[in-house]
């Protein structure tokens, strides 16, 4: 049934190898005398001539073209039978092995059968057992970590009430700071008020002296002199005045100075109650940092022990993790053994139940193999066939080609006239 049967249609005929020699058989000498009348141009048998050189050399161009396309086609059918027969043979040589070794493969295949199911099984109840130990410490750490919530909140809220005083303290102590500058910039400023107004009181009753003595010694001067009676009465009218004056100078002086001090000490003593509170202030700063830090303490040393009794059991989980992961594995690796040998098992009864199905193969093989030398002679045929024909018809499919080439380089030239191109 595989024997390719050979067409005829595949091997160049008789007309088709004349056909393909590319020459144009020549017309007896009274035939060329009857086509030639008497008196016709020599150009015209030229021409009739070329017309059939062409025809010629197109002919074997088909003919050569068709014969490389039998020569293919004959070769792809070679390779497909040598395909085929490599193929079954891998197929026959494997049936021969296997019945030949069929008592050792099934011995050794069961017994790798059941040394497979038998670990496979193993594994999976290790997977099993470990998968369920792993739910178990996974649900004993969720209850932890459940627990140790609920039993650090009141020390968490207790670190954080202590935080929050001691922010409050700090806010505290931040505006006593600026109370006290404050204060401390009022003092100055009513100990420069206080200079400067007393200052000023000091320098007026001063003056008022200073004018007071010079109108005593012009008076002085002039007393005693009856032509400035009137001058004198005068002076003695300014000197009252002035006298005045410095008597109200003098009281500016000692009221100023009274006021200026009360203002001062009222500003000292409000620059003290300041300190005072910034000493307050700090003292409550500093208790709440260190109630704070405490409270910080015992919260982060509570929830370090409860986290590393959450990982001692984190760490369970994962290592019963890995190993249910490592057990799945050999279980899997165990499964895919069973297949195999089961796979080898089925193969093996197989080959030994059907030993008519060898002797078809074999049968088969042997009939591809004539099948190869019948086409590998066609081929040799069609390529012997094709280089003749090659051979024969290489002027024609020259002269052919020149032909094609010239009319080409002439239409090129017809298109350049025409457009102008040449002549310009």
């Amino acid at each position: 049934e595989r024997v390719m049967e050979t067409s005829s249609d595949n091997l160049p005929t008789t007309d088709n190898a004349t056909q393909a020699t590319g020459m144009v058989p020549e017309a007896p000498d009274n035939a060329r005398e009857d086509a030639t009348p008497e008196g016709a141009p020599a150009a015209a048998a030229m021409a009739a001539r070329g017309a059939g050189a062409v025809a010629a050399g197109f002919s074997a161009m088909r003919d050569v073209r068709r014969a490389a396309k039998q020569s293919a086609s004959a070769r792809a059918r070679l390779q497909a039978i040598r395909k085929q027969i490599d193929a079954d043979q891998k197929v026959l040589d494997r049936r021969v092995d296997v019945e030949s070794r069929y008592d050792q493969i099934v011995a050794e295949q069961t017994a790798e059968l059941a040394r497979a199911s038998r670990e496979s099984d193993q594994a999976d109840a290790e997977a099993t057992r470990l998968g369920r130990e792993r739910d178990e410490l996974k649900a004993r750490l969720e209850a932890l970590k459940k627990d140790n919530a609920q039993r650090l909140a009141p020390y968490k809220d207790l670190a954080d009430a202590a935080r929050g005083r001691t922010d409050d303290a700090a806010k505290a102590l931040s505006e006593a700071r600026r109370a006290v500058k404050t204060a401390e910039g009022q003092v100055a400023d009513a100990t420069s008020k206080r200079d400067e107004r007393t200052a000023s009181a000091e320098q007026a009753l001063a003056n008022a002296r200073d004018r007071l003595s010079k109108l005593k010694t012009q008076l002085a001067a002039i007393e005693t002199d009856p032509d400035q009676a009137r001058v004198a009465a005068e002076l003695r009218e300014s000197i009252a005045t002035e006298t005045a004056r410095v008597a109200a100078a003098e009281s500016d002086v000692t009221t100023v100075a009274a006021q200026a001090q009360q203002t001062l000490e009222n500003a000292q003593t409000h620059l003290y109650t300041q300190r005072k509170s910034l000493e307050d202030a700090e003292q409550q700063h500093e208790a709440a940092k260190a109630d704070s830090a405490k409270r910080k303490e015992e919260f982060e040393g509570l929830s370090k022990q409860a986290r590393a009794a959450e990982k001692e059991l984190d760490d369970q989980v994962v290592d019963l993790s890995n190993d249910e992961r490592a057990a799945s594995k050999r279980r899997d690796a165990a499964q895919r053994d069973a297949q195999k040998a089961q796979e080898l098992l089925d193969e093996a009864n197989d080959v030994h139940a059907t030993p008519e199905k060898t002797v078809e193969l074999r049968d088969s093989i042997s009939d591809q193999q004539a099948a190869f030398v019948v086409q590998q002679r066609q081929v040799e045929a069609l390529e012997g066939a094709e280089k003749s024909l090659r051979e024969r018809t290489k002027r024609s499919r020259a002269l052919f080609v020149a032909v094609a080439v010239l009319a080409v380089v002439l239409l090129v030239l017809v298109v350049l006239l025409a457009t102008g191109v040449i002549g310009r």
